[in-house]
């Protein structure tokens, strides 16, 4: 049962996140209706609806702070682009969904009997589950109205106040008729809503029906007095104590919930990874682009990293993958993206103009590798300059991606495009370690242990990863067909296609032609092959666990025994393994207290949100350890950090630099 509750909370911690003052807030909120309910609903008790009028009061006064500290945590990043933001409406709709709805829900329901102020109630719950349109609404102005989201949009927001209109109508009437038109006209709206994914509108479509439904019982139930007797008491008492055990801010359902259940390893963090900030790859985009600009950033609170740095600002849209490197640059506002000047500018002009894009972005690239072509677009008044990728022995690459620069005939950049997966250019930062003349003799020894005949070679892609799911890689083509993945840091052969038959053989007829290419391929295999157990990839699979890392073979071959493929890779053991609490319990740090170690490092209500998850650092050596990975969304801040904490001296080591002042 404690598994499968860690399982719940886990899962609303991580793809449902609110602030940690909208959580205390909502539990402050909780505990205060819970014990005025138990308090003054006694059948004993006098003033019983006075009482609940003021708890209503509070706790509506409690959400609507947390609501506005939520805006104004992003209000503060943002700025006026805030209600153009996805992500500061996706929290809000948490916030209001999650938080405000759930409260006053418990409210409606334990003051189900009572009828005094219940129509103010009503018209406040509802302006605030406006909010959400509201911030849709400056989008929405600028939208293309012959689109046909947008016109769904506004005909159900037409329909939700109309709704809103039919629900009061129902509330000063009470005719059946009236009522049956509201769940109707609600129902369809609030189905409609969840069917086109129109996350703004589903809390207040959703809360109109439920506020509906809770009015129409308490009309009902009017001539039939509620309060008062033993029952009503017993069933406001029996929700009351659920609530303070579930959701009281001080100590609640989590915290036994944190000691009682086993956890699953969530993350495995490669220890040689080396991740910037988010300040580090602000500052790169201003370099970028030669100007002083502020750059609004991209990142959702539900990843543990950044992922991928998108930053927009000046007029640019500027992304770069998890380890720094450049994916691309594009203008986004076409207007200044337009030229004035209808003369070309000379070829030399855009080549220099390129030249210092390029030391910029920190990139040098081997001429010997790259056929540089200019091409002018009088149409469009542009310039593109191409990056043509050659094999090894100066012939141009058939069919390969080029990267580009695109200029305006001002000579102010368009767009510009490394295109790392397909035709990377060398940057100082890249994940690759070993030179070009490193990566040849690499490919040259693979293709002589193979006895196949040495080829010309071009870099295809570069792959950068800080989790157990793939380790960096760099892929080189050959001429002759053969496609080589190599450790980006280490040489180390991962995978190599020979060719793109299918496979054609999985019976093991060829068992000893098989393990000969996995010891040719895979010194660690020909060195420790008795350890090796069959694996779960067929005939030609082989796995080894040896301490926390797992190391995987496999080689696909023809009908004849010709190697089609080879394959090897280390998986940390234990990642999504269950750790009993057993050993977590023999710890010096558990997760809350490796959580209250992150938040004493930061000033006083400085932390907007905050999570803690089980984590393994593993390295290529076999070394492997478990810690605790916090993450940390900081108050009025676009930054984010994550803190692995040592479980037994309780020493943090931090995966972003902190130069970024996340903790000032």
């Amino acid at each position: 049962m404690w598994d499968v509750l860690y399982s719940v909370i886990n899962h609303i911690q991580r793809y449902i996140p609110v602030s940690l003052w909208t959580l205390f807030l909502v539990g402050v909120a909780l505990m205060l209706l819970s014990l005025t309910a138990l308090a003054a609903q006694r059948p004993s008790a006098k003033n019983r609806e006075k009482w609940m009028i003021r708890a209503g009061v509070m706790l509506r006064a409690l959400l609507f702070l947390a609501v506005t500290l939520e805006f104004f945590h992003h209000f503060l990043i943002s700025g006026e682009h805030v209600s153009f933001q996805y992500n500061v409406l996706n929290q809000i709709v948490n916030v209001i969904f999650y938080g405000y709805i759930l409260v006053v829900g418990m409210h409606y329901l334990i003051t189900l009997p009572f009828r005094a102020l219940h129509g103010f109630f009503y018209l406040f719950d509802v302006i605030v589950l406006c909010i959400p349109i509201l911030l849709m609404l400056p989008s929405l102005t600028l939208a293309d109205l012959s689109d046909a989201y947008t016109l769904a949009a506004l005909a159900l927001i037409a329909a939700s106040f109309a709704v809103i209109y039919v629900l009061f109508q129902s509330y000063w009437r009470q005719s059946m008729v009236v009522w049956a038109v509201f769940f109707v006209v609600s129902g369809g709206t609030v189905a409609f809503t969840r069917m086109s994914q129109f996350e703004a509108l589903f809390p207040l479509t959703l809360f109109l029906l439920l506020l509906g439904g809770s009015e129409w019982v308490k009309q009902l139930l009017e001539r039939r007095p509620l309060i008062g007797g033993k029952g009503w008491y017993a069933a406001v008492a029996s929700i009351s104590v659920t609530l303070i055990v579930i959701a009281n801010p001080f100590y609640n359902l989590w915290h036994v919930v944190e000691a009682k259940a086993n956890y699953y390893i969530h993350t495995a963090y490669r220890a040689e990874t080396e991740m910037p900030s988010l300040a580090e790859m602000q500052e790169r985009a201003r370099l970028l682009i030669g100007e002083e600009v502020s750059f609004n950033a991209h990142s959702s609170i539900r990843e543990d990293f950044y992922n991928a740095y998108t930053l927009d600002g000046g007029g640019y849209s500027i992304r770069f993958d998890s380890s720094g490197e450049l994916f691309g640059l594009s203008r986004t506002d076409p207007e200044e993206a337009a030229s004035s000047a209808a003369v070309p500018p000379s070829e030399q002009d855009v080549l220099q103009q390129t030249e210092g894009l390029l030391e910029r972005a920190e990139i040098n690239y081997d001429q010997e590798r790259f056929e540089i072509a200019v091409q002018f677009d009088d149409a469009a008044k542009q310039a593109v300059v191409s990056f043509l990728p050659l094999w090894s022995d100066g012939e141009r690459v058939k069919g390969a991606e080029a990267s580009s620069v695109v200029w305006n005939y001002d000579l102010q950049l368009i767009s510009f495009s490394p295109t790392p997966l397909s035709g990377p250019l060398e940057l100082e930062s890249s994940v690759v370690k070993l030179t070009m003349e490193e990566l040849n003799e690499k490919v040259e020894d693979i293709l002589i242990a193979l006895g196949r005949p040495s080829s010309p070679t071009y870099i295809d892609h570069v792959w950068s990863s800080f989790t157990y799911e793939s380790q960096p890689t760099v892929t080189i083509k050959t001429k002759n067909g053969e496609r080589i993945h190599l450790h980006a840091e280490t040489g180390e052969l991962l995978q190599l296609m020979l060719r793109d038959e299918e496979v054609t053989d999985e019976d093991g007829a060829f068992a000893e032609e098989a393990k000969e290419a996995a010891r040719t391929l895979s010194p660690q295999f020909a060195m420790q092959e008795a350890q090796y157990e069959q694996g779960e990839y067929g005939a030609y699979s082989w796995q080894d666990e040896d301490g926390l890392l797992s190391h995987h073979v496999q080689v696909h071959l023809t009908a004849d025994g010709e190697l089609i493929s080879f394959h090897q890779n280390w998986y940390p053991t234990q990642h999504r393994q269950k750790i009993d609490q057993a050993l977590l319990a023999e710890k010096d740090v558990s997760m809350s207290k490796a959580m209250k170690l992150v938040a004493d490092e930061y000033p006083p209500f400085s932390i907007y949100a905050q999570r803690g998850e089980l984590a393994l650092i593993y390295s290529r050596d076999g070394e492997a350890e478990l810690v605790w990975m916090i993450v940390v969304v900081p108050f009025a801040k676009p930054h984010k950090q994550v803190h692995f904490v040592d479980m037994e001296t309780g020493e943090m080591t931090d995966v972003y630099d902190d130069i970024d002042g996340v903790r000032s």
